[in-house]
């Protein structure tokens, strides 16, 4: 039997349907029960599959079909859904803690503690505890007869060949399709204030400049970290050509003093990673200020610019070389923050190859699935958690649907180091001014330069890298981190493969905690 333990202040039940989130239906965000009246639910579970692959929007389903339940993520698993075996039962939850409740002992995971250490993200429908599981982006389950099947819904055409492909033609739908997406989604919000955190990169500067042209409501721009980092010049010259609000929010002792002690982010952590994704402290301490110094409304939304470099293929090369699988590369490229043993790898690598076991050829379009679908959607994505924690809406414009699809049909060429999205970009940039001649874009020559450096740090000892790296963050986090590292018990601290991979230390941190808290 299905039991299911869905919070009713953020779920609409409506004709055996529970919803949460909003769905995008002829250019209008909806929500609630009339978001439910809108989604046809067919019979058969193949076709549910269809369906939700098509439904454009940040959200989760569960659907009660005769004696079946089927359960449905979006693309990003903007709102994660866990499920759980007691007495025989089949629990489904939005709350890890109510299922958490339910176990009479909180043991971890260690397939999933493994992988967490290395990447900061669970895989393979794990959560860090034992006996719970979590839906997976771009994923449904059906529960039957006391079973659970699981299946990918992500279905699109394949990618063209260069040569059949019109470039110029592909440079005008991107632009338009951009324009689309934006104007869509300023007019949904009226005149809500809207909160714009501005890098020095790109997504981000598209995003101030179609705020200023569509929005109708207030604007206001910020930037945060150490005086004088790379983002600072760029992101406060945006701001002062399209006539914006900015502030820059420093990064220093006073501002971080003693935060782990403080009640409020005892109360974000847990929140922010729900025992499958690592809590992000870069944006945490700017937004803590925005809302302590009421910089910001109540009703403020923020548009944070997540994911659209590597959705536009940012990371992506053709790798055949050095490794003689997919899973290997997979490994070799995402499990990075510490060291791993031969067993460890080969553990690790094996729990990978359940849904990425492919051969070497072409395999450029499998490590682009897994940044986007992993390290993307369950690590980057995953921290606008901060933004509701603080009690503010947010939307991620680089996840829409039409944005996905039109880049996953893209040949290689025009994704590889986001070719085609930084064609169309500049040229926006160019014509409006805001394209600069210090930009902080690398050039596909540095990047192959980075990438070789790479793989010689992989074969050099952990000593000398250490010596060789630049431990100065734009963002504080050598000092953030800090407060971190002096609370991990010093016999378990694993050293991370680098002294800048400062994840490594926040993910030793919440490992201690959340456990230590269940064991208390």
């Amino acid at each position: 039997m299905v039991k299911l333990l869905l919070n009713n202040n953020k779920w609409t039940e409506y004709n055996n349907i529970w919803f949460s989130g909003y769905i995008i239906v002829n250019n209008a965000y909806i929500t609630g029960a009339k978001a439910i009246r809108q989604i046809n639910i067919p019979t058969g579970f193949d076709d549910f599959a269809k369906l939700i692959n098509n439904l454009n929007g940040r959200f989760s389903i569960v659907v009660t079909v005769e004696k079946e339940t089927w359960v449905a993520s979006d693309k990003l698993r903007s709102i994660p859904i866990f499920f759980t075996k007691k007495n025989g039962d089949t629990l489904i939850s939005n709350n890890i803690e109510k299922l958490l409740g339910e176990h009479a002992s909180v043991y971890p995971e260690k397939k999933a503690v493994d992988v967490f250490l290395r990447t900061g993200y669970t895989i393979n429908n794990y959560s860090l505890v034992k006996d719970i599981f979590i839906i997976e982006p771009a994923e449904i389950i059906r529960f039957h007869n006391n079973v659970w099947e699981k299946q990918s819904y992500l279905s699109h055409p394949k990618p063209k060949n260069i040569a059949d492909v019109d470039i110029e033609e592909n440079a005008t739908q991107l632009k338009k399709l951009l324009h689309q997406i934006f104007k869509r989604l300023f007019n949904a919000l009226g005149t809500r204030p809207i909160v714009i955190p501005l890098s020095g990169g790109y997504d981000s500067r598209l995003i101030a400049y179609m705020a200023k042209m569509y929005h109708k409501g207030s604007i206001q721009t910020y930037t945060y970290g150490v005086k004088n980092n790379c983002e600072l010049d760029n992101a406060k010259r945006v701001a002062e050509i399209l006539g914006l609000k900015w502030i820059f929010i420093e990064y220093n002792k006073e501002l971080i003093e003693d935060f782990t002690s403080c009640e409020t982010f005892k109360s974000y952590y847990p929140y922010a990673s729900n025992y499958s994704s690592l809590f992000w402290l870069q944006d945490y301490f700017a937004v803590k200020k925005l809302k302590d110094d009421k910089i910001i409304p109540d009703n403020s939304v923020f548009i944070p610019g997540l994911s659209g470099d590597n959705i536009a293929g940012v990371h992506l090369s053709k790798k055949r070389v050095f490794l003689h699988s997919t899973a290997f590369q997979i490994f070799s490229d995402n499990f990075t923050f510490i060291n791993s043993s031969k067993n460890q790898k080969a553990s690790i690598v094996s729990e990978i190859e359940k849904n990425y076991n492919h051969g070497v050829d072409d395999n450029w379009e499998t490590l682009y699935k897994w940044n986007v679908f992993n390290r993307q959607a369950k690590f980057v994505a995953n921290s606008a958690r901060v933004y509701n924690f603080f009690g503010y809406d947010f939307y991620i414009p680089f996840w829409d649907n039409e944005f996905l699809f039109f880049f996953l049909k893209l040949p290689f060429e025009l994704r590889a180091f986001k070719k085609l999205y930084n064609d169309v970009v500049e040229q926006i940039f160019k014509d409006e001014n805001l394209l600069f001649e210090k930009e902080l874009q690398p050039s596909r020559g540095y990047r192959r330069f980075q990438n070789f450096k790479n793989k010689i740090k992989k074969h050099l000892p952990s000593p000398l890298v250490r010596s060789l790296t630049n431990n100065k963050s734009p963002f504080y986090y050598e000092e953030i981190t800090m407060h971190l590292r002096n609370e991990i018990n010093r016999k378990e601290l694993i050293q991370p493969k680098q002294p800048n991979y400062y994840n490594a230390y926040i993910a030793q941190w919440y490992l201690q905690n959340i456990f230590k808290n269940h064991s208390s």
